[in-house]
């Protein structure tokens, strides 16, 4: 195997922990959330169902491409197609959670859910968009040094 198909599955991996990392750590927000508001959730049967949910929002997340996509060139259009994904993703769980009246945790907690996968999935993807904005910038500032305007082309210039 080429080196370049080899780079292309080491980052769609870490790309899939970054996702399952993001997942847990906003139903371990709403649960921390939940507590702090003493709210009861029930942490036995959301453990038992949180895999299932993790495999079905990756999976899903490869139908929808996010997998696919050029990092150094993630648009727009990349963006939206990460948040309508883990908006169906989310409606989805929501309708099956209804369907089944399995009561882990509240519906409406998904309005939160949703909001911060988003933000956290969207992160690991346009980092490197962000760093290297910030490093051209920086780098662009420091090579301008002192503004200066010259006038005429003459003695006046010089």
């Amino acid at each position: 195997m080429d080196t370049t198909k080899m780079k292309r599955i080491k980052q769609v991996g870490i790309f899939i922990i970054f996702d399952i990392i993001a997942i847990l750590i906003t139903y371990l927000i709403a649960v921390l959330m939940f507590k702090v508001i003493n709210l009861p959730v029930d942490t036995a049967e959301m453990t038992y169902v949180l895999p299932f949910i993790i495999i079905f929002k990756i999976m899903v997340f490869a139908i929808f491409g996010m997998y696919n996509m050029l990092v150094n060139h993630i648009g727009f259009e990349d963006v939206i197609k990460i948040s309508v994904a883990t908006a169906f993703t989310n409606v989805s769980i929501v309708v099956f959670l209804w369907l089944t009246d399995m009561d882990f945790m509240y519906k409406s907690t998904y309005f939160f859910i949703t909001i911060a996968e988003i933000f956290l999935i969207t992160i690991p993807r346009v980092a490197n968009r962000i760093v290297l904005y910030l490093k051209i910038n920086w780098d662009w500032n420091k090579a301008l040094g002192r503004r200066t305007l010259i006038i005429g082309a003459g003695s006046a210039g010089e």
